[in-house]
């Protein structure tokens, strides 16, 4: 009876050990899908950080403008060079504001597993362990590709923004050379 006891627990522990390096795995590969998943939150977060700085320096910047501009072009008289660039000016910088604002509007993020999806899906079907770490792999590979699409319209929408920014900062600059330095 003693050898057969023996005999269980060596199978028990071979297997243990063949199980514990299955979970090894697994863990391993959930953490790299993991991982990329998080860079991709936190990759939303830093661009929604950047497309509100934009909005906000924008935005400061066309007060500014409209304060200041208002105040020169009461000197000038009638329509003129002056007039064109002010407006060009206000045009770009408002501009910047529009497409940062498309940049950070917020698309549906997905997030892994959605709980009552996981559960109808996967838990509710009584798939055995390796089928629903699989499934599970998919999902969140799934997940990650359409959240890094969103992020990467996000990063054309703010790269425009930023251009029309600076577009506009120039044309403003041009304005205040040609108002001080130039009679137009």
């Amino acid at each position: 009876m003693g050898e057969h006891f023996e005999e269980v627990e060596m199978y028990s522990n071979s297997e243990n050990r063949k199980i514990e390096a299955l979970h090894s795995k697994n863990r391993f590969i959930y953490q790299v899908f993991s991982d990329r998943f998080n860079v991709e939150l936190e990759r939303t977060k830093i661009l929604d950080g950047k497309a509100l700085n934009i909005i906000s320096f924008a935005g400061i910047i066309l007060t500014l403008q409209a304060g200041f501009g208002a105040l020169l072009l009461e000197k000038t008289q009638g329509p003129n060079l002056l007039c064109y660039l002010f407006f060009l000016g206000v045009v770009f910088i408002f501009l910047s504001i529009i497409v940062a604002l498309k940049g950070y509007y917020f698309k549906s993020w997905n997030i892994v597993p959605n709980s009552d999806q996981f559960m109808e899906e996967y838990v509710k079907k009584d798939l055995c362990e390796l089928a629903l770490i699989i499934s599970l792999y998919r999902l969140i590979v799934e997940k990650t590709k359409i959240n890094m699409d969103n992020n990467d319209d996000k990063v054309k929408w703010i790269k425009l923004s930023f251009l029309f920014l600076v577009v506009g900062l120039s044309t403003n600059i041009i304005f205040i050379y040609c108002f001080f330095f130039c009679n137009l």
